[in-house]
C-alpha cells in the first residue's frame, strides 16, 4: 500500500511539473511577475539609503533567524 501511494505521488508530481512547464512557465502572467519584481528591485536600488545599508541588511537577515 505504501509503495502504491508513493508511486501515485511521484506520478502526480511529474504531471504537476509538466503542467507548470507547458502552461505557466513563460506565460504572460509569469513575465508580468518578473517585470514587476525587476521594477521594484530597480526602485530599491535607486532609493536605498546607502549610508545605512549595512544596518538594514543586518536587521533583515537577523529577522530570518
Amino acid at each position: 500500500m505504501f509503495e502504491m501511494i508513493k508511486m501515485m505521488q511521484q506520478v502526480l508530481n511529474e504531471k504537476e511539473f509538466s503542467y507548470w512547464v507547458h502552461q505557466d512557465l513563460f506565460s504572460f502572467q509569469w513575465w508580468l511577475i518578473v517585470m514587476i519584481n525587476a521594477l521594484f528591485l530597480l526602485l530599491f536600488y535607486f532609493f536605498i539609503d546607502r549610508q545605512r545599508l549595512f544596518f538594514m541588511l543586518l536587521i533583515s537577515l537577523s529577522a530570518l533567524t
